[in-house]
């Protein structure tokens, strides 16, 4: 792909993109999971006004994906940092999809659920029949 490059986001960029994406910010409570396009089983449809949850919508998420060529690690600093405002405001960190289930265990979920459980070394305990909790 000659002439394109991946232009990376600076964190202030990150911070606004958060911010515009971050929804129910003032729940004490928040929801991870697959997003599935027209589906009552997606994350966010799941977190209704309980939970704070990501959701960037169809023309800002254009809008980033064409910024960085689609550079997955680049926009997964978003979702990180999204990640990290939470623990850092002490919310409840709730799993919408089984976060042990092969078939969900790809893209941002994968990176999600790693993030919590490798870097930030929460464990995550079943607490309902299709819902989860990552907890330090």
């Amino acid at each position: 792909m000659l002439g394109e490059s991946v232009v990376k986001l600076e964190q202030y960029e990150v911070r606004i993109l958060v911010r515009k994406a971050t929804q129910n910010g003032s729940s004490k409570k928040v929801m991870l999971g697959k997003f599935v396009r027209d589906s009552v089983e997606s994350y966010n449809v799941r977190a209704r006004k309980d939970h704070t949850f990501f959701e960037m919508k169809d023309e800002l998420w254009e809008e980033v994906v064409f910024k960085t060529s689609n550079d997955k690690e680049e926009i997964w600093k978003i979702n990180q940092e999204f990640i990290d405002q939470q623990v850092k405001a002490n919310k409840e960190i709730f799993l919408s999809h089984d976060p042990y289930n092969l078939d969900y265990y790809n893209g941002f979920y994968q990176k999600e659920i790693d993030y919590l459980t490798i870097d930030l070394k929460f464990t995550i305990e079943k607490v309902e029949e299709n819902l989860w909790r990552a907890k330090k």
